[in-house]
């Protein structure tokens, strides 16, 4: 009983370092990618931005067959899907003119 209380914790740790480790890679992605847009943003707006452009760039890089596992090219393709996310949204939050 008391090796299944270990692995429960370890299971649990893994999960919660896992949790950080995401909000920080994904928080610095979305920075890079409002550097490169010029887009100021809180921490968490960051951290969502990165995320999701993460999701975006590797479902792009793979549709297009360019490389997009591992550090280097992983990191390449969030920041690029987080920038194309960005523009995606200053295209409709930007006011249009009316006629």
């Amino acid at each position: 009983m008391e090796m299944i209380a270990s692995v429960g914790g370890w299971v649990w740790g893994s999960i919660i370092a896992f949790i950080i480790v995401t909000i920080l890679i994904g928080a610095l992605i979305g920075w890079i990618a409002g550097s490169i847009t010029r887009t100021r943003m809180g921490f968490w707006a960051d951290v969502l931005v990165g995320i999701v452009g993460s999701i975006i760039g590797g479902l792009l890089f793979a549709l297009l067959r360019l490389p997009h596992s591992g550090l280097v090219w992983g990191f390449i393709a969030s920041v690029v899907g987080a920038v194309i996310l960005l523009w995606i949204l200053h295209a409709v939050r930007r006011p249009h003119p009316t006629s």
